[in-house]
């Protein structure tokens, strides 16, 4: 995750809402959320890398064990990720 570099787009970004006309609070206000959500992808994403990395190493029925699911859970998390990832196999997923 690189906040350096979101923070910079954020601190652009407003100025150049003040630079329309835009109170500095009322640009703020508004990159706010943006900003938020950024950070929720960024930390969602080292997740699913994490998670893909446990998976290649414990497989399925290890990593049920340690997160307390079911190997079918933990199965159709990796295959929803992989398909996200893999354009070739999402749309095999998606038509089954």
């Amino acid at each position: 995750m690189n906040y350096s570099a979101l923070s910079g787009i954020v601190v652009k970004w407003v100025d150049d809402l003040v630079s329309v006309g835009l109170s500095r609070k009322e640009a703020e206000d508004i990159v706010l959320a943006a900003e938020c959500r950024a950070v929720q992808v960024m930390a969602a994403s080292v997740s699913d890398d994490q998670f893909m990395l446990d998976f290649r190493k414990f497989g399925a029925t290890k990593l049920a064990q340690q997160q307390g699911k079911t190997r079918q859970a933990i199965r159709k998390r990796w295959n929803k990720l992989l398909a996200a990832r893999t354009p070739v196999v999402a749309e095999v997923v998606r038509t089954g």
